[in-house]
């Protein structure tokens, strides 16, 4: 998968989770708004900066996994009004946690 369409795909399935999560709370542009930036902020590096220091590859993804969560929690605990930061940290979890899920899943049994 090019980054381009792994880049679309993260904030197509981030955006679209934490929307079903928060739709009852706050305005669809607010949640996209959150969702767009959060993986915007973060994706870029997950994918080109995190290679570039030498670490094995699971290594690697671990560490850029663990800064993606801690990063997208402060986002959503920043600029979602009234949001606990626990509350920022499951949505974060479960957002990265879903398309990781997917695009790994689509990359090993989809585009073989």
């Amino acid at each position: 998968m090019s980054y381009p369409q792994a880049y679309l795909l993260t904030i197509f399935l981030e955006t679209a989770l934490l929307y079903l999560f928060l739709y009852k709370k706050y305005k669809p542009k607010t949640i996209m708004f959150n969702g767009v930036l959060a993986s915007t902020l973060t994706h870029p590096l997950v994918w080109f900066a995190f290679p570039l220091l030498g670490l094995s590859y699971s290594l690697q993804l671990a560490v850029s996994e663990l800064f993606a969560l801690v990063a997208e929690t402060g986002v959503y605990a920043k600029l979602l009004p009234g949001i606990s930061l626990r509350t920022a940290f499951f949505l974060s979890l479960a957002c990265n946690a879903f398309s990781f899920t997917f695009g790994f899943l689509l990359n090993n049994f989809i585009f073989l």
